[in-house]
């Protein structure tokens, strides 16, 4: 089994609504969350950092779709904050930035995002050097084409997941959690992890 390839995106963030640092770790999470939420950014190369003093970075984003359906205007992703800590987020288009990409090239059009909603998640093996510690525990994200919700393709999702060496995993304790967005309610969901079948990625 070889872990999915992450799409690695660099993008530039144009704007952050102030946030006044918390008491304890609990709520620093919190903070983070509440940080990431109204931030804006647009998709350009060869910067990869969320904003200044908040110690999170892109490390993957796509379209979002439902039922087959892409839903036009909206994007999901996972940032990794701190230690590799993920937070997934769900973001809406709001327009378009202006931004030379290199010094003497002309600037260009490119789409302007602002997150809606966020969810932590737990540390897991394939983002981050240390990984959860257990090595076993991996964000599988709809993309890869590993994960089948209710028996089928076609929507955004991500779901934790323990593989122990089984060809099929489906519900507890293989599959542990799995989110989706619900972009009418601008939200990440939960999922039945028991609506849930995924597969190893095995190399040919």
């Amino acid at each position: 089994m070889v872990k999915a390839k992450h799409i690695l995106w660099a993008l530039l963030c144009v704007a952050l609504p102030a946030c006044s640092p918390p008491d304890n770790r609990r709520a620093e999470t919190t903070a983070v969350a509440s940080r990431l939420i109204g931030h804006e950014y647009a998709v350009v190369p060869f910067s990869d950092t969320v904003a200044e003093g908040l110690a999170c970075k892109f490390a993957a984003t796509d379209d979002v779709w439902q039922a087959g359906v892409e839903m036009s205007g909206w994007t999901r992703g996972l940032l990794l904050c701190g230690e590799s800590v993920p937070y997934l987020f769900l973001a809406k288009n709001i327009g378009v930035t202006q931004f030379a990409v290199s010094g003497g090239n002309p600037p260009q059009p490119y789409p302007r995002n602002r997150i809606l909603a966020v969810q932590k998640l737990p540390k897991v093996s394939n983002y981050g050097a240390d990984g959860d510690g257990s090595g076993l525990l991996e964000l599988v994200d709809s993309f890869a084409g590993q994960c089948d919700l209710d028996g089928g393709g076609g929507s955004s999702f991500v779901a934790l997941v323990r593989w122990k060496g089984e060809a099929t995993v489906q519900g507890p304790p293989g599959v542990e959690a799995a989110w989706g967005f619900d972009v009418e309610a601008a939200r990440i969901v939960p999922l039945n992890p028991q609506q849930v079948a995924c597969e190893p990625m095995l190399m040919d």
